[in-house]
């Protein structure tokens, strides 16, 4: 064997050896991850996770924003950091994604209350569910999953609930869940639009449609605006996404608002806002909001867009 042979074939020997240490070190960190939002109370997590100097980048013009927003439409202090609420959304995404016992215990709960008040209406079809964004997207996004039990399709351009697609619907406890972007018409799994009202007339899914969108974020996020309408918000002449109306008037279907929060026992818990049929919707839609809003400021996440309802591109 040449002295190349021999270079070669320790080369080889070397790259393979680095390969799999550096395959276990994944593997470690993934089980790792795994282990502590699969067992450790979420709630351990956010508090602790509060201390790592790897979650405060939280900070600047956002940070800023997040608090002079709120001052100004509501002329009150936000109790809520904005690096607190950018912490707990990641670990409430994290236990969501690795079944975290005392989330899903608090989710089902939640579940059962909005199926519970679904069932005392006597409706007949599902409603399109309307969460705010309140504590967390992804999971006011997810919840109407464990409502159902039916798989999910999400109006949304945030990359957030996009890239928690793929790994929520590898998990354990059954969640479907699809991104359909609204300016596009089209889901991540090939969806149309004929094809989703067509499931949604079939109630073969749970539509999400978050009512409280920014006109200022969704145009960040998709690179595009979308359609609004003119509604007052607060006393003034704001912009509201059309996609609600637009999907409740085609279906028919009626609308349940509903927001997520953290109640007094520090558990996560759903106030069911309305329910409201498609042809109520344009009336009662800003004030619905500015309700939900007002009631829920210190959990309401997008304070750190200064344009609020007021963006016009």
């Amino acid at each position: 064997m040449t002295l190349f042979e021999r270079w070669l074939m320790l080369a080889a020997s070397t790259t393979r050896h680095t390969t799999t240490r550096l395959w276990a070190s994944v593997k470690r960190k993934a089980d790792w991850r795994k282990w502590l939002f699969s067992h450790l109370d979420y709630r351990v997590i956010i508090r602790f996770a509060r201390f790592m100097p790897a979650m405060l980048a939280a900070r600047g013009p956002c940070h800023r924003g997040f608090e002079q927003t709120h001052r100004h439409i509501l002329g009150r202090a936000n109790p809520t950091r904005y690096r607190d609420c950018i912490i707990r959304q990641k670990v409430l995404r994290n236990s969501l994604v690795y079944g975290n016992p005392a989330l899903m215990k608090q989710l089902t709960q939640c579940a059962s209350k909005i199926r519970q008040f679904i069932d005392g209406q006597a409706l007949p079809c599902l409603p399109i569910f309307a969460p705010m964004h309140t504590v967390s997207d992804v999971l006011a996004g997810a919840l109407p999953g464990f409502v159902t039990g039916k798989p999910i399709t999400v109006v949304s351009v945030h990359d957030d609930i996009g890239s928690s697609v793929h790994t929520q619907q590898n998990n354990t406890f059954g969640l479907a869940l699809e991104q359909f972007d609204p300016g596009k018409l089209q889901g991540d799994n090939g969806t149309t639009l004929a094809s989703l009202v067509e499931r949604l007339l079939d109630q073969q899914t749970s539509l999400v449609i978050f009512p409280d969108a920014l006109p200022e974020c969704t145009t960040r996020l998709a690179g595009r605006t979308m359609n609004t309408q003119t509604m007052t918000l607060f006393g003034k002449t704001a912009a509201i996404h059309t996609g609600l109306a637009t999907f409740s008037r085609v279906v028919k279907n009626p609308v349940l608002f509903y927001c997520l929060f953290i109640n007094g026992q520090n558990e996560l818990d759903v106030d069911i806002l309305d329910y409201t049929a498609y042809r109520e919707l344009h009336g009662k839609l800003p004030a619905i909001i500015e309700h939900a809003i007002q009631k829920y400021s210190h959990e309401w996440l997008l304070w750190h867009y200064t344009s609020f309802f007021y963006f016009h591109s």
